[in-house]
Formats: C-alpha cells, sequence, structure tokens
C-alpha cells in the first residue's frame, strides 16, 4: 500500500499535538482559546486573587473583582471601596456602582 507524504505529514503533526501536555496547547486547558481568554485559566486565576483586603492594596497586587470576579492587577487608578471594615478594588469604572448600589450582594460573606 502506497502512503502518501501529506497524509504522513499530517498524522505526524497529529501524534506531536496529542502527545503534547494539555498545558502547552492554547490556554492550558485543552481548548483552542489564548490564554488570556481561557474561560478556566481565568477561573483558576481568580481563585487565587483575593475579593477584599484588611486594608487597601498596593499597586501591582491581584485582586478578583467582586462584581465580574474576574482577576486583575490593582493600578492607581483602579476604583476602590470599602464595605464592613473590608476593601475591595473593581476592574474598571463600571463595576463600582454597582457594588455600591447594592454592596451586601457583592461583598464577602
Amino acid at each position: 500500500m502506497k502512503v502518501s507524504s501529506g497524509i504522513l505529514m499530517v498524522v505526524a503533526a497529529l501524534a506531536l499535538v496529542l502527545a503534547a501536555p494539555v498545558e502547552a496547547q492554547a490556554g492550558g486547558c485543552g481548548c483552542d482559546r489564548a490564554k488570556a481568554e481561557c474561560p478556566q485559566a481565568k477561573a483558576a486565576k481568580a481563585a487565587e486573587a483575593p475579593r477584599s483586603f484588611t486594608s487597601p492594596p498596593a499597586v501591582g497586587t491581584q485582586a478578583t473583582c467582586p462584581v465580574m470576579g474576574e482577576a486583575f492587577t490593582v493600578k492607581a487608578d483602579s476604583p476602590r471601596a470599602e464595605y464592613k471594615g473590608k476593601h475591595y478594588v473593581f476592574c474598571c469604572p463600571g463595576c463600582k456602582p454597582k457594588f455600591d448600589a447594592d454592596p451586601a450582594k457583592f461583598a464577602d460573606k
């Protein structure tokens, strides 16, 4: 049986992809999205970053927006709020008014 070189190349490439660890593929979970857009990578990062702080977080600190639930890096101009002695920072200016309208809904329990 004669097999074309094109088919052999496809089979070899597929074998390399399947043999690669999941972390080496796109988003780290095996999806075809870039790591920055991978939902599982975002969820893992958010799980590691705190939603609230006992004191105002420093610029460069990783935090999770209490409204959107996504992890981000605190900037000097990140919107902030204090509620029941805890400090919260937000990923964008649009999240703070939502928090201010109903802080109990978004604050740590």
